[in-house]
């Protein structure tokens, strides 16, 4: 069988991932100065679309267009790295097969999203006092629906390629044992995001969400032999938060979601009801996968 963790083709000495790092991370950094020169051109011919304090754009719907869009660079560096350094194509930092399974990307995405929903609507009948339903306009929920759909699965696979598909890899010449490379990879994808502003509701439980998470889709990455269904999911979670759940400190700002939460403290029950569907998908995923078989 084909094997993810370890591809045939190309060129694939240590040096050259060493050297495609380098590559990826000035990729990641013309991204940034893009998003602060687009904020610098707009405040030149219209201040109030800029948020100073902040160093954001006032209206989150742009603000969040403006970020995921960026991440094309990430996408754009790691196909240089691949072409020019490993010598293979970026399809193999997702499938070691000779196409990538679409229908398992999607299969990913409705698993992932429906647990999602799943895990709101109980929430919403156990406690009912924490969301209320925000002020609804047609036209901006509807740009909202038009700019994640777009925007976030750019955003989340430029990620998922980062981390379960380049990094993956690349640690996988130390170490084939899937539990290791799980903690390796989920820990590095969940630090990563201690920038976020969440981390202000509760630094040390959403720290473990985040690497859990990590963790989890890490593993699911490594036992279905694809990225395929973490792509998917990864897409998942973030749309459906940004469509039914705003709140405080988030790292999508202040969306027009369907949603408000007022209830932000992080503790050990909301982290476990946060990391429960990604381990439900886990299963799901893994089961799935075994069933049809990974081989082609």
């Amino acid at each position: 069988m084909k094997s993810f963790l370890n591809p045939k083709k190309g060129l694939n000495q240590t040096w050259r991932y060493i050297v495609s790092i380098l590559i990826i991370l000035i990729f990641i950094i013309i991204g940034t100065l893009c998003y602060f020169a687009a904020l610098y051109f707009t405040s030149r011919h219209a201040e109030e679309m800029v948020d100073f304090d902040e160093v954001v754009f006032s209206n989150p719907l742009i603000d969040l267009f403006a970020n995921n869009a960026m991440t094309i660079f990430w996408i754009v560096g790691l196909w240089v790295a691949a072409r020019v350094l490993l010598r293979r194509s970026l399809k193999t930092f997702i499938t070691p097969y000779r196409t990538i399974r679409w229908n398992q990307i999607i299969y990913g995405f409705s698993v992932a999203f429906s647990l999602f929903a799943l895990q709101l609507i109980i929430d919403l009948i156990i406690n009912p006092s924490d969301y209320y339903f925000q002020g609804f306009q047609f036209s901006n929920f509807l740009f909202l629906i038009m700019i994640s759909l777009i925007t976030f699965p750019i955003q989340t696979t430029a990620e998922e390629l980062l981390f379960r598909g380049f990094l993956l890899q690349f640690f996988a010449k130390i170490t084939k044992n899937p539990i290791l490379l799980s903690l390796m990879i989920g820990g590095i994808f969940g630090i990563l995001h201690f920038s976020n502003p969440e981390m202000e509701n509760g630094a040390f439980w959403i720290g473990v969400d985040y690497i859990a998470i990590g963790v989890i889709w890490t593993y699911v990455t490594i036992r279905t032999n694809s990225l395929e269904a973490t792509i998917g999911a990864h897409a998942a979670n973030n749309i459906f938060i940004s469509l039914f759940i705003a709140s405080n400190n988030s790292a999508v700002g202040q969306l027009p979601s369907l949603f408000f939460t007022n209830n932000n403290e992080a503790t050990a029950i909301t982290t476990l009801t946060s990391i429960l569907p990604n381990i439900l998908f886990m299963i799901v995923m893994i089961r799935t996968s075994n069933k049809k078989g990974t081989g082609r």
